[in-house]
């Protein structure tokens, strides 16, 4: 388990809020109406875009290995549906063509195999579902420096540039856009081929 998320959960919502990392703005308005729409957020955390979502009538289901966190996202909203798991360990039969969205937010780069993990999110998609993913652009000097700060917390990083995460989800998704947001933050969509 993660050093950082596990003893820094309590104080994560704030830190993000305080660096300007928890900007979901982006990510929703390109995710457009989300009413009666099922959608799985991987590496969810504290569940602050989850809460959002379920909110605006989407069905949200939560994973998360870090029990800290996931027990900060049940007490935000006690409608969504979480795992506190990773997307390896969960049971195909749960995650099989059942979503319309799947989304990654900041995540990414902290999962130990993530070329394991997209061909596992493509499963769990319905025909012509969406994969969003919002991610720290390692070109940017801010990313390095935060890269820096979670590696100082024990914490693995593998950071992406547009490239590397284009060519991570091509195999498997095809209408690819990457924007870049803020100059840090890229944000991925792609649609199950």
């Amino acid at each position: 388990m993660s050093y950082l998320f596990k003893y820094y959960a309590g104080i994560y919502d704030r830190f993000m809020k305080q660096f300007n990392l928890d900007c979901n703005e982006h990510m929703i308005e390109a995710l457009g109406t989300v009413r009666g729409k099922k959608i799985l957020d991987v590496g969810g955390g504290t569940g602050t875009l989850a809460d959002v979502l379920q909110r605006q009538g989407a069905c949200v289901t939560l994973v998360d290995p870090c029990a800290q966190m996931t027990k900060r996202a049940r007490a935000k909203n006690t409608n969504l549906i979480i795992y506190t798991t990773t997307l390896e360990e969960m049971d195909e039969g749960v995650l099989k063509e059942q979503f319309d969205v799947v989304m990654i937010r900041d995540a990414l780069h902290h999962m130990e195999k993530p070329e394991e993990v997209i061909p596992l999110v493509h499963k769990s998609l319905k025909p012509k579902g969406t994969l969003m993913i919002a991610e720290f652009n390692w070109s940017s000097p801010k990313t390095k420096a935060l890269w820096v700060f979670e590696t100082l917390c024990f914490e693995n990083c593998r950071m992406f540039t547009p490239e590397s995460l284009e060519q991570l989800c091509r195999p498997y998704f095809t209408h690819q856009k990457i924007q870049i947001n803020r100059g840090f933050e890229m944000l991925y969509k792609g649609e199950k081929t």
